[in-house]
């Protein structure tokens, strides 16, 4: 039983840290490289156009790459090191 108890917990946390690092790949699609497709991106105060606000446009599309990245980064780091932690033990 502890052994089934041992592998069920490392596949639950193998499934959120690879869903973490999919969020993280979905922000950076979908808040920067559509709106820099499209030229425009959307956010709490309304839709910001590069056109008319670029700066307003730039670090919204910036803060949200940034986010994203750190996500996927940090998804990432986390399952390799329970990775190597599971395989030492």
């Amino acid at each position: 039983m502890g052994q089934f108890r041992k592998t069920f917990i490392q596949l639950i946390s193998y499934a959120f840290l690879i869903s973490v690092v999919v969020f993280g790949v979905y922000l950076v699609y979908e808040k920067v490289l559509l709106a820099l497709y499209v030229g425009e991106t959307e956010q709490r105060i309304g839709l910001i156009q590069r056109a008319s606000e670029p700066f307003l446009f730039w670090v919204s599309v910036t803060i949200d790459g940034v986010l994203g990245l750190l996500v996927t980064i940090f998804g990432i780091f986390l399952f390799f090191r329970i990775l190597n932690k599971n395989r030492e033990s």
